[in-house]
């Protein structure tokens, strides 16, 4: 397992156990809760992908994603187990940081023709 890989999983096995403690919830309506991060980072997503296509800087528009993943995962490092909304809150950070910089990482791959770059995404 590559450290990429562990990063996403981390979130995946983090984020049930962070809306368990907000209390109150059926395991059913956690699995609903975890769709929330995911949902925000895949709007976020496709706006950097819009973005960093449209300004052709993929490289600097990574720099300022992956800090986002990187301040997420610091705090729900760092921070105490009773303020799980906060954990909740950061787990948006992260999934944003993470999956926001994968278009910006396949783009600067060199395609030479558009139907390649279609695959390649």
């Amino acid at each position: 397992m590559n450290k990429h890989q562990l990063t996403f999983l981390l979130l995946l096995l983090q984020l049930p156990t962070i809306i368990q403690a907000l209390g109150g919830y059926t395991p059913n309506e956690v699995q609903l809760w975890s769709v929330i991060p995911y949902a925000v980072a895949a709007v976020c997503t496709v706006i950097v992908a819009i973005i960093s296509d449209r300004m052709k800087l993929r490289g600097v528009i990574m720099l300022f994603t992956l800090p986002l993943a990187i301040i997420g995962y610091a705090v729900i490092a760092n921070i105490d187990k009773s303020h799980a909304k906060v954990k909740y809150g950061m787990t948006m950070l992260m999934a944003t940081g993470m999956y926001a910089s994968v278009p910006c990482v396949l783009g600067k791959q060199n395609t030479p023709t558009t139907r390649k770059w279609s695959f390649q995404i």
